[in-house]
């Protein structure tokens, strides 16, 4: 890994910040309270010191990731047969994140995970108890933020049409609390 010299303590502040995230973005980073005006301008100087990497383009936006964690979530793929596979280990692997985290970390390889698939999975996942909302979506502006809150193995729960979760980690079955799949 290359040496990391910052220009200022804000910018090391930044990249303490920003090097805990899933994915990086510019919005994510003012999300965790860099200022609107810096983010872009230390993107844009990390991604040029190769201390980020383009994982992903969409339209115009740009989401980067550390080096070592594009490696990592390249493993992901490899261990999981399905969406919800690929988006539990990645919920395992960081607890906390957006729809967006979730979608473009878990599709890797032959794998591709969907806004909607992950939607679904993590609608599902909080009607079970195993997801909470951190901080509500606002409109416009930035997504909902959740947390994983029951972390029962390795194995991912999967939504049953009897209006429940099953979790292979401890055999057991719990009917949503609210709503789940349709």
């Amino acid at each position: 890994m290359t040496d990391k010299t910052f220009k200022s303590p804000v910018e090391k502040a930044a990249w303490d910040k920003a090097s805990k995230l899933p994915l990086i973005h510019r919005t994510y980073l003012v999300r965790e309270g860099v200022c609107e005006s810096m983010a872009a301008p230390f993107l844009k100087r990390w991604l040029q010191k190769g201390w980020i990497v383009e994982a992903e383009k969409r339209g115009h936006q740009r989401f980067y990731i550390l080096p070592e964690r594009r490696d990592e979530n390249m493993r992901v793929g490899g261990e999981c047969k399905t969406a919800e596979d690929a988006m539990w280990i990645v919920m395992l692997r960081y607890r906390t994140f957006t729809l967006t985290d979730l979608a473009s970390i878990a599709s890797v390889g032959e794998l591709n995970v969907t806004i909607h698939q992950a939607r679904q999975y993590v609608k599902d996942l909080m009607a079970g108890g195993y997801v909470v909302v951190r901080q509500a979506a606002v409109p416009r502006k930035s997504q909902a933020i959740y947390h994983l809150v029951n972390r029962t193995g390795e194995r991912a729960p999967k939504p049953m049409r009897l209006r429940g979760l099953f979790d292979p980690n401890e055999g057991t079955f719990g009917a949503f609390l609210h709503g789940g799949v349709e």
